[in-house]
């Protein structure tokens, strides 16, 4: 058998970095949690939220979690009763800010996969540590964050999981 990964989903395309600029005021703030900026966007009340809290954490795309489209999809989600914390994986060097010529996609990609690898789990953790166990926890991905999500949805640590237009899935990663 080999021990090469088999990738389930299409690696990263030109539709991975463009797309369609939404508008709107976000009303999220951005803090630190275990050494990573984090967009945090608090459900409107806790008198709103009934039973445990509910903690959503958010694997943005490329673009990741302050750009204006996931700023207010992650609002959207805490309009409706949740926590949602994005991660900032990139440490404020999202691809969108790369227009620069001959600018090469994937020599960024790469290298952030290797930071984003290394800072993660120690985020999640944090945010375990941060909202307790007594809270319901779950994971949402979108493109370069779906397998942040799925790999979540592998352990018994969230209720649920899901993920849109991932990058580079493995099989191994949707087994679990």
């Amino acid at each position: 058998m080999s021990s090469e990964k088999v990738v389930i989903s299409h690696p990263y395309c030109k539709d991975c970095v463009g797309g369609v600029k939404y508008t709107g005021e976000p009303v999220g703030r951005t803090e630190i949690i275990a050494d990573v900026p984090t967009y945090i966007s608090d459900s409107p009340s806790d008198a709103a939220v009934q039973g445990p809290k509910k903690v959503i954490m958010f694997f943005s795309d490329a673009y990741g979690p302050y750009y204006i489209n996931n700023q207010l999809l992650q609002d959207y989600f805490a309009s409706r009763g949740f926590f949602v914390l994005g991660i900032d994986y990139f440490l404020g060097d999202p691809v969108h800010l790369h227009t620069e010529e001959g600018f090469d996609v994937q020599v960024w990609l790469d290298a952030k996969r290797k930071k984003s690898a290394e800072i993660t789990p120690k985020w999640i953790e944090a945010v375990y540590w941060r909202f307790g166990s007594d809270a319901e926890y779950f994971a949402l991905g979108y493109c370069y964050g779906g397998p942040f999500a799925l790999e979540l949805a592998g352990t018994d640590d969230i209720l649920a999981a899901a993920f849109a237009h991932p990058g580079l899935m493995t099989e191994d990663q949707f087994q679990n």
